[in-house]
Formats: C-alpha cells, structure tokens, sequence
C-alpha cells in the first residue's frame, strides 16, 4: 500500500507593478518580488495544514500593484481561491477587512491559505475518498459539498437501496432521469441511490456491507460493472483514501497509484476475486433481506447464480442512439426500459 506523507506543491506570486516593487514574508523569509512569476516550494504534510503569508509594499501611489497568488501541481495551475483568506492591515485611505476566497492580491495584509480534505479529493486525487472510518458509503467526491457527492441522503431510512457504478449514479443525467429514480415513482416507494461513478465490483460489495449494517435494509438492488476494475487502498497525508482505479478511464493517470503493478493485478485477479464476491452476494439474500443481483456486462451477468434474486441484465447501450449529456452513458431510454424489466420482480418477491 502507498504510503504517501507529504505532497510537493508550488506556489507562484505573478506580481505586477509599475514603479514601486511589492513583496511578502513567507517560509521565515521577507522577499521583494520581481515582476512576473516567481514559483515556491509549497510542502503539505497535513490535510488540513494552514499556511501563512504575509504581503508589503502596497502604497496608493502605485494604482498597477497586484500579487495573484496560484498554486500548481506538476505544473498544473490547481484551485487556489477556495483555500484563501485575506486579512487586510495597514492600509490607508480603505477600510482594512477580511476578504474570503480571495487570491488576487492588491493590498498589504496576511493572507491564510487553509487546506481541506475535500481539495485534496478534488484536485490531486481523480475523485478518491479520505477516510478513516472502516466502513463507510464511498463516494466519488466531485465537490466540496459533501452532499453533492452521493445521489441520496445518507442520513434517510428508504424501501429499496441501490448500489452500483455510474449507470446507477446516472452520469450525465439530471437525478429524475436515474433509474433508481424512475423506480422509486413506478414502485412509489422511497428508493436510495447509492452508486458511485467508477466502482468496482468490490467498491459495490463494501458499499453493500455498509447499507447493511447501517440501515433496515429489506431489499437492496446491486448493478454490477465490469470486472476490470479495483478498489484500491493507499495512505495519503496519513489518512486512508480509498479510489476505484479504471484502466480504461480517460483520467487513469492517477499520480499516487502504481499503474504498471496494479494494472497487472487487475488483470490476474480481479475476475477471480469479482466471481467470488458475486457468489457471496447471492449467498447474502435471505427472505427478509433480498439482495438482487444484475449487470450491464454481459460477462459479469452470466457468472451470477440463478435464483431469485438474479435480475434480468441492464439493456445493450446499441438498443438507443441516445446518451446521457457526456455521449457516453445510458440514456433515459434505458433506464426506463430497465426499470420496466425489474420493476414487477422488485414489487412482488
């Protein structure tokens, strides 16, 4: 398991001015800056570590003086106005304030950049879920706002529970147009939607666990992907993180994970291990408790026992020319002619 314990940033000043130079106090040391870029070394350490600096120079004379502040990440430029408080002081001729989210510098102050989990999840992590908790609803964090980052409330009690990958999420797709969503009014029940853009068919077993053992679960849906995928553990900033690797994902590269290595795993292991969890599951679903099982892949499809709790496979994507927004995944076509295929089975056992 990686392991990583401080993440290498760089900050840059880009200043502007005209004749009288501007500076700051930062890292123990007081710099004039030259017009232009200057980049510095930026060491995280913490996932919510504070960094202060401290800004000079700034006289009403000079009407062109200006610091951005912006900080990069292999050279790429990364939010920065999120992390950013201004502490204005010994200014004249304006009133000295606090300024949130505020990055674009034109007066002498302090400035506060506080890092926070859900940056690092956005911004250098392609999504991944810090964590400490040993079991948890995961989540593929596409914001800042927790619940921006799961379909359904966590903290609701609902009728069905369904777990799944972005077909289940609905990538692409206002909420109405989901098929948990399009389930929920034809069942007229309360249906929750758990899935998780990228999950692996692990993500979905743990994510299954999880509904479990946290709410009166009587009937719980899983939407299972391809096999080609893994649920992948590391450490970062001393906390557990938690990411669904897809090799075939346009953002695979995922810069805390060992491609060469795990992509070898992938392909060793990862159907062996997805057939077990698939029996597993199956075993799970008592009468009380029903666990239906399904999938869009055709091969994961046929590897689930028959019984019951089998669902009839998700429709092949070819049965609609549309898509979802991102010309990629399903259409509300096909989560309607899902729904109409699970819908009695779901109502009736």
């Amino acid at each position: 398991m990686v392991r990583l314990k401080s993440v290498d940033l760089k900050i840059c000043f880009d200043t502007t001015y005209s004749h009288i130079p501007v500076g700051v106090k930062y890292n123990y040391q007081q710099i004039k800056l030259n017009k232009g870029k200057t980049f510095m070394d930026l060491f995280v350490e913490s996932i919510d570590q504070v960094v202060d600096i401290e800004f000079f120079g700034f006289k009403a004379d000079d009407k062109t003086q200006q610091i951005k502040v912006d900080i990069y990440y292999e050279d790429k430029k990364i939010d920065t106005n999120s992390l950013c408080t201004f502490y204005m002081k010994n200014n004249e001729f304006v009133v000295n304030t606090v300024l949130e989210n505020y990055n674009n510098i034109f007066f002498n102050g302090d400035l506060k950049i506080q890092f926070f989990k859900q940056w690092f999840e956005c911004n250098l992590l392609l999504g991944a879920y810090i964590t400490n908790q040993k079991r948890f609803l995961h989540r593929w964090v596409l914001g800042y706002k927790e619940q921006k980052n799961l379909r359904s409330d966590e903290n609701k009690e609902y009728d069905v529970f369904c777990v799944g990958d972005s077909f289940t999420f609905g990538a692409g797709l206002e909420k109405q147009h989901t098929w948990p969503e399009l389930l929920s009014k034809q069942l007229n029940c309360s249906v929750a939607n758990f899935g998780v853009q990228g999950m692996s068919i692990h993500g979905c077993f743990r994510q299954v666990l999880y509904c479990l053992e946290n709410f009166d679960v009587k009937k719980i849906i899983v939407l299972l992907p391809t096999f080609e995928r893994m649920f992948y553990k590391f450490q970062f900033l001393r906390n557990n993180a938690y990411y669904n690797y897809t090799p075939l994902s346009t953002e695979s590269n995922f810069s805390f994970f060992d491609k060469k290595t795990n992509i070898d795993k992938i392909l060793k292991h990862s159907e062996r291990l997805g057939k077990r969890i698939i029996e597993r599951l199956a075993k799970m679903s008592q009468h009380n408790r029903q666990i239906y099982l399904t999938s869009w892949s055709k091969s994961v499809h046929d590897c689930i026992p028959e019984g019951d709790h089998k669902l009839p496979k998700y429709p092949y994507l070819e049965i609609y020319k549309e898509r979802a927004s991102d010309d990629s995944h399903p259409h509300y076509k096909h989560n309607k002619l899902f729904v109409d295929s699970i819908s009695d089975r779901i109502d009736k056992i």
